[in-house]
């Protein structure tokens, strides 16, 4: 399958084969079956005129993976014959074929090894350095932070998978990829292939977290995210992330919707032609949050290919967004980045701590199912929790503000079953599977 790059299995690779059979044999004027054509030797990234696989939109010319493992190298000054050895193996790629590189110690991505599995500490450690290289060079033709939406250059879309995340929650998987999607005024989502692979980060790693660090606390790379508020607010408070502060960001759902009321990604992805959507799987469904009534973890890990397929995905989803729809309300995202820099600050303060946990609580709470309701009471009651234990001893968090906090507390708590224990350490409660 590696011989034509973005083919994931035998049945894929095969009609590929017979495409370029049928192809070679019409230019030449013969029939499929009289001419002995030489094997296919596809030039990278491997184009096949008229056709596209299965679960990849006509629209993208995918990677191969040895590209991306060229441009891996070459980026990371690592010899392409090391990288297509230690590589190679943690590439996987999203439904629109392009690759990522899996950063993990193993248990991660089902099916994709960890960065030391069959090589010694030699081998995981010159990963390791090869990996920060790479990460530097995404600001080799970057747009500035200043002029991400319309000076030339590329930015980062970006993307975070856990629990929750924000107040009381729990980020575990970060996605980085390239961009130029708002570096001009092209529509064309092909434009927008910058040719460097995207990165799947194990944030439950030292290596991993240190990557994301590299990627989010750069002042002078955009970063853009559709709903940054809790992926923010975790990097910064969640422990064992060690206090990532986040510069340069753009919450790109904040130039389509207002802080009061986000719309939300699914919502509008209805707005977007479905040609900037080909080869994508529909966003909603393929996560259930039932678990979480019980405080427990709704995602399982290694991740699923599938899931991870719908992490890497949702870059693409935002790209497509911005391929598509202008922001309001002067087509650039000056609104948006302001707005980001208030919700940085005020993740920085008991008060903005404070007002976050409260809008948790949606108005018509008590009409909400009961699922839900006890979905939402689980994800306060930490978040709260969280509060007090990071401004617990700070001054600013005053007794109207402990009021307030009980207050929201009170207000949801009979949903949670009594059977529930959040701990103040935040923990969750293990898998019903794991604890049998």
């Amino acid at each position: 399958a590696f011989a034509l790059g973005f083919c994931h299995s035998a049945d894929t690779y095969i009609q590929a084969h017979a495409k370029y059979w049928t192809a070679m044999s019409a230019a030449r004027g013969t029939s499929g079956g009289s001419a002995r054509l030489p094997p296919p030797t596809l030039p990278a990234p491997c184009t096949i005129p008229g056709f596209a696989p299965r679960g990849f939109a006509a629209i993208s010319v995918p990677l191969s993976v040895q590209t991306a493992v060229a441009t891996f190298a070459a980026r990371a000054g690592m010899p392409v014959d090391r990288a297509t050895a230690l590589i190679t193996p943690l590439v996987t790629v999203s439904s629109l074929g392009h690759p990522f590189i899996v950063i993990s110690e193993g248990g991660f991505v089902d099916g994709v090894p960890g960065i030391a599995v069959g090589g010694g500490a030699r081998d995981t450690d010159e990963v390791a350095a090869a990996a920060r290289l790479f990460v530097q060079s995404f600001h080799r033709g970057a747009a500035p932070c200043g002029g991400s939406e319309g000076g030339a250059g590329a930015a980062v879309l970006a993307d975070f998978e856990g629990e929750m995340p924000g107040w009381g929650g729990e980020l575990r998987c970060a996605q980085f990829m390239l961009t130029t999607a708002v570096a001009g005024t092209t529509r064309d989502p092909r434009s927008t292939r910058t040719g460097v692979p995207g990165l799947l980060l194990d944030l439950g790693t030292g290596l991993g977290v240190e990557l994301c660090r590299q990627v989010m606390e750069e002042a002078a790379l955009a970063k853009l995210i559709w709903g940054a508020d809790g992926d923010l607010t975790s990097l910064r408070h969640q422990g064992g992330l060690g206090t990532i502060r986040s510069k340069c960001v753009i919450d790109v759902q904040l130039g389509y919707s207002t802080e009061g009321r986000r719309l939300g990604m699914e919502r509008m992805l209805n707005t977007v032609p479905g040609s900037f959507l080909s080869g994508l799987p529909s966003k909603g469904g393929h996560i259930t949050f039932g678990a979480r009534r019980q405080n427990r973890r709704c995602l399982r890990w290694p991740l699923s290919r599938a899931l991870a397929c719908y992490a890497m995905d949702d870059l693409h989803r935002i790209e497509a967004i911005l391929l598509s729809q202008k922001p309001f309300p002067n087509g650039n995202f000056q609104k948006a980045k302001s707005a980001t820099r208030k919700v940085i600050a005020s993740i920085e303060t008991p008060a903005g701590a404070l007002r976050r946990t409260e809008r948790l609580v949606p108005q018509n709470f008590h009409r909400m199912s009961e699922e839900d309701q006890a979905v939402t009471a689980v994800r306060v009651a930490r978040g709260i929790k969280h509060v007090e234990r990071v401004f617990g001893s700070d001054a600013r968090l005053d007794n109207a503000l402990r009021t307030r906090l009980a207050d929201v507390l009170h207000r949801v708590a009979p949903a949670i079953a009594p059977s529930v224990i959040i701990s103040d350490d935040l923990s969750f409660a293990p898998d019903i599977s794991d604890s049998e």
